[in-house]
């Protein structure tokens, strides 16, 4: 990288077929990372690629850990203690990191924070001190990457291992490195992106020189297809985070656990001894609204996969004791299963800076107010847009929307509303019938089953109105479908004839419109609607479409220069 940013590189044979537009060597370099990012370079775009891409799954951690083998400039120790919070879960894992993040620069300290999926800019999974990283240093952190694996391409290719890693592998290592090694922050706070054990943020081995606190949030049924089927199974998978040694293949737990309440009960009963350890032993807190069974599976993986050395506490999800301590004052995030999510991270921040900072406890004024000013966009927000309200929230399973339908009651209670409308859409390896009756108790006036600007490549076949129906019990009534089922429907148009099912009878049925992305919606909205409040939900990438409609923005990090790849 030369002075003036441009990104200069030697192309290894691997990449030699790269068509133009993916060529790194552009004058603007945060423009060639995202088109290399989002090219077949980094993303599987067939059938194909995506089934090979999903036979390495269960060798993530080993390809891991030989990429970043591969950075040059890595040091083998850092100059001060590595500092870590690893978060799994299915609901509210995000939030949690977010809570984190606020709680530890309430009390001075910098952080890294690395969470997906992002809504409008891809530097909003990377930030600094609350912020998306700057561009220049997004672009950097890619360019050098890219170096590095491509000087060792032979090696890698000997190995049976891509030379240039998937999309979400990449970004992983690019958090890593620019939050690690670039920055060096105080502490790291990763949330997992799916699972635990096989998840590209799992590669890191806990040792003497480090402190790595695990936190789990509530578990519920999601990727099924292939996390398991049960949320035990599930819990198995996450568990894999506890682990030591993250290349052991020893002390693996198993998957048939005894899932006894007698069994859970063997969990701490509470986190509150944390304050009081002497010793700096792994630390792992869970919120006691999961399952018995749940529960009893995290605490065999913390003893088989943490060596008998990570303890394991449950934590209060109603959040009594921080409710107590705010005293009226309400969260930066919206929502009472919010109060939950803000004890655990409460909890997570005390034990991983135990050792030089013992009293950050819930009670303490700058812990209340890292809580008080959580900002985390996407999730239970609320958008003034004079005369619109709208709600957006990212709520994709069963519990997350029945979270996001009690928020959004409590929002037209205070501002005195009954119709709202209604922006769905969900991924179609979701089961939208299950969120779809969620939100019937609703008063809604209109429907809009809108197109994401964006959205993750799916193996997994889209069914039918017919399918997603009968599974539920209910019989197809021909004149609901929205369009017959031989005519291809799209997504959205199997989600409205969903939908019509659902309200077949209700005196007062709303209309439903399909198809249209956000941009079309609002000037629709806006156009054939009197205002009213907004509800966005069952997708973040739907999220994240409406937000950049409606030009919702946030500041970047400054930028530190080239500070370590000359």
């Amino acid at each position: 990288i030369n002075s003036n940013n441009h990104i200069i590189i030697t192309l290894h044979r691997a990449t030699a077929t790269m068509s133009q537009h993916e060529d790194i060597s552009s004058r603007d370099s945060f423009e060639s990372a995202m088109n290399a990012l989002f090219s077949p370079l980094h993303q599987s775009t067939t059938k194909e690629a995506i089934a090979k891409a999903a036979k390495r799954r269960t060798s993530t951690v080993r390809d891991m850990r030989r990429y970043w083998s591969c950075l040059c400039d890595v040091p083998p120790q850092r100059q001060k203690k590595r500092r870590m919070i690893h978060i799994t879960g299915t609901k509210g894992k995000g939030s949690t990191a977010c809570f984190c993040e606020s709680i530890v620069r309430a009390h001075g300290l910098s952080t890294g924070l690395f969470t997906s999926p992002h809504l409008m800019d891809i530097r909003e999974r990377i930030r600094w001190n609350g912020m998306p990283v700057h561009r220049n240093i997004f672009a950097r952190a890619y360019c050098k990457i890219r170096q590095d694996l491509e000087a060792s391409a032979e090696t890698l290719e000997k190995e049976d291992l891509p030379v240039l890693p998937g999309y979400f592998r990449m970004l992983t290592l690019m958090a890593y490195y620019i939050l690690e090694v670039v920055l060096e922050v105080d502490v790291l706070i990763i949330e997992v992106g799916m699972g635990g054990r096989y998840d590209a943020t799992n590669f890191w081995d806990v040792t003497e020189d480090s402190r790595v606190v695990c936190g789990v949030t509530k578990l519920d049924l999601d990727h099924t297809r292939i996390l398991g089927n049960t949320v035990e199974l599930i819990a198995w998978e996450k568990g894999g985070i506890f682990a030591r040694d993250k290349a052991d293949k020893v002390n693996i737990s198993s998957k048939q656990q005894v899932t006894t309440a007698e069994d859970a009960a063997k969990v701490s009963s509470s986190a509150e001894k944390s304050s009081n350890q002497s010793s700096l032993a792994p630390a792992a807190f869970i919120l006691d609204s999961n399952t018995p069974g749940v529960i009893s599976m995290f605490q065999s993986c913390a003893r088989i996969e943490g060596c008998g050395l990570v303890d394991l506490q449950l934590v209060d999800a109603t959040g009594a004791r921080l409710l107590k301590a705010l005293d009226g004052g309400s969260l930066g995030l919206s929502g009472k299963h919010q109060y939950g999510n803000a004890t655990l991270a409460a909890h997570l921040c005390q034990a991983v800076l135990f050792d030089i900072n013992n009293n950050i406890t819930i009670e303490n004024p700058k812990t209340l107010e890292g809580v008080q000013s959580a900002q985390w966009p996407g999730r239970c927000q609320v958008l003034e847009r004079d005369p619109w309200t709208y709600l957006l929230d990212g709520a994709h399973t069963f519990d997350s929307m029945t979270a996001t339908v009690d928020f959004f009651s409590q929002q037209q209670q205070v501002k005195q509303q009954e119709d709202c409308v209604l922006i769905f859409n969900c991924s179609h390896e979701r089961n939208p019938v299950e969120l779809l009756r969620l939100l019937l108790p609703l008063s809604i006036s209109k429907v809009y089953f809108a197109k994401s600007d964006s959205s993750r490549p799916s193996p997994v076949a889209v069914p039918t109105a017919k399918l997603l129906l009968e599974e539920q019990g209910i019989p197809i009534q021909p004149d609901l479908l929205v369009v017959e089922e031989n005519e291809k429907p799209t997504w959205q148009e199997t989600l409205a004839s969903v939908w019509k099912h659902l309200t077949a009878g209700q005196e007062s049925a709303s209309t439903v419109s399909c198809n249209s992305n956000a941009r079309m919606v609002l000037d629709d909205l806006h156009e054939n609607h009197k205002p009213s409040t907004v509800l966005v939900t069952g997708s973040l990438y739907l999220v994240g479409s409406f937000l950049t409609a409606l030009e919702w923005t946030e500041e970047s990090s400054p930028d530190i220069g080239n500070r370590t790849t000359q």
